[in-house]
């Protein structure tokens, strides 16, 4: 998954940079939904596909939410927050539901506390809004 991040950003202002941070986090959603269809093509554990699929699921919502906080962000109505929020949520959903479901540990949790640190980011500077 290519590296992203907010250092390469030119923003000179708050909105600008939650705007960035926004699109990085869903290139980064974008990656993990990739890299969740591959997993789930590669499993041959019934339980950790079922998973897999939640994951994906959950992912996609999220992708959703992402974009309605960026037009929300670029309409400046900072009331938003609980759609990044929900996005978090979503991403935490997979992890648990793998430790619920098998002993596998969950291939995704790297990519997956990366994903859930950037939508913080993002909620700190909607925040500064």
């Amino acid at each position: 998954m290519p590296k992203c991040t907010l250092g390469s950003v030119l923003a000179t202002d708050f909105q600008g940079l939650t705007k960035a941070a926004l699109n990085i986090a869903s290139s980064k959603g974008t990656g993990i939904l990739k890299f969740t269809a591959d997993l789930i093509k590669k499993s041959s554990d019934p339980v950790v596909k079922s998973v897999l699929t939640d994951c994906s699921e959950d992912y996609g919502n999220a992708l959703d939410e992402i974009k309605d906080s960026f037009r929300a962000t670029e309409t400046k109505s900072y009331g938003d927050k609980t759609w990044v929020s929900a996005t978090m949520t979503y991403s935490e959903f997979y992890v648990d539901g793998l430790k619920e479901k098998s002993e596998v540990k969950s291939p995704l949790i790297t990519i997956n506390t990366e994903f859930n640190q950037l939508c913080s980011i993002i909620l700190t500077f909607k925040n500064l809004l």
